[in-house]
């Protein structure tokens, strides 16, 4: 399609993103907040259709897509859906690392469910920003801290140290009945809390429960082969890294058995494969075709056919999909 194909079909997804963000503003502003979070998320996904159609574009979103999941993360604190935000709030920093409401709101998120020395880091982080378009309003920064820092002092005036009373059979035992993420937190209280937080056969169990069923077979293999220390509690956080990454590999592409369905055939058990010579063979082409990986990762295209968008299933897995297969 031509330049000026394009430039016309990005002016109108700018505008109707930003008529849907004008209208979630409204709807927020009169406390619809699943109202507002529908309209955000019908602004995103509008830009998103415009990228997916054009994998190659130079035309810049990152300030329209920053705000509209700022926004999404405002919704989403006054539903109290406090995870989401964590994870909407990190996505818009990513989106652009120098947008200071991003940060704001992903400190509010970690704050909210009791984390509160990530909420003063990303608060930190936030207040640190200088931009001369719109300077950082260091007062909010400095009372959300203050506030996280007031939990904290409350939270370790209340505090007892059970391992000083308790036998260590006892603490261990105690310890095999917290979630990562509190053993984490416990790492933080005090060299003793440390050591009983990672014990290694305590990591390794987790690691067992959390992969079971899950496509992540070079994590599984660690379990096989000799018996030899390795470092659980590390291959934990790199597997959830590898859980929560949207974007493929040359080598993932090529060693994975995929299936397709193609909506205008309704077959499922088509089998393409993705050579290493970057040819693309399956039995819905005559000819091999070239394949290519676009956008780091983010996207998979087949010659001149729509982008396949790279996402995750449950069980770990890939998934491609665009309006063919």
């Amino acid at each position: 399609m031509s330049s000026d194909t394009e430039a016309y079909h990005a002016s109108m997804a700018r505008m109707f993103s930003l008529e849907l963000k004008n209208k979630g503003n409204s709807l927020y502003s009169g406390s619809d907040y699943m109202g507002a979070l529908e309209k955000y998320n019908e602004g995103i996904e509008a830009i998103d259709k415009l990228l997916l159609q054009y994998p190659n574009s130079k035309i810049n979103f990152t300030a329209e897509r920053a705000v509209l999941y700022s926004n999404k993360a405002l919704c989403l604190i006054k539903l109290k859906r406090y995870e989401d935000v964590v994870k909407t709030a990190t996505f818009c920093v990513q989106i652009d690392p120098g947008f200071g409401k991003g940060y704001l709101h992903l400190g509010m998120g970690y704050g909210l469910l009791g984390d509160y020395r990530n909420a003063i880091d990303t608060y930190n982080m936030g207040k640190k920003l200088q931009r001369m378009d719109k300077p950082v309003n260091v007062k909010i920064y400095n009372a959300a801290i203050e506030e996280c820092e007031q939990h904290l002092s409350e939270l370790q005036q209340f505090s007892f140290d059970f391992t000083e009373e308790l036998p260590p059979e006892v603490c261990q035992l105690i310890f095999t009945y917290l979630d990562p993420s509190s053993l984490i937190n416990c790492e933080l209280v005090s060299t003793t809390f440390k050591e009983y937080a990672r014990q290694k056969r305590m990591w390794k169990e987790h690691c067992q429960k959390r992969w079971l069923g899950k496509q992540c077979k070079e994590f599984q293999m660690l379990f096989q082969g000799a018996i030899v220390e390795k470092h659980w509690k590390l291959y934990y956080f790199e597997a959830e890294r590898y859980s929560r990454r949207t974007t493929i590999k040359e080598q993932e592409l090529c060693s994975f058995n995929w299936s397709f369905t193609a909506s205008f055939v309704g077959s499922n058990d088509i089998e393409p494969v993705f050579g290493r010579d970057h040819v693309f063979r399956s039995q819905l082409t005559n000819e091999p075709l070239k394949w290519r990986i676009l956008y780091d990762g983010k996207m998979v295209q087949v010659h001149e056919y729509p982008p396949l968008l790279v996402s995750r299933l449950p069980d770990w897995g890939f998934q491609m999909t665009n309006d063919y297969v």
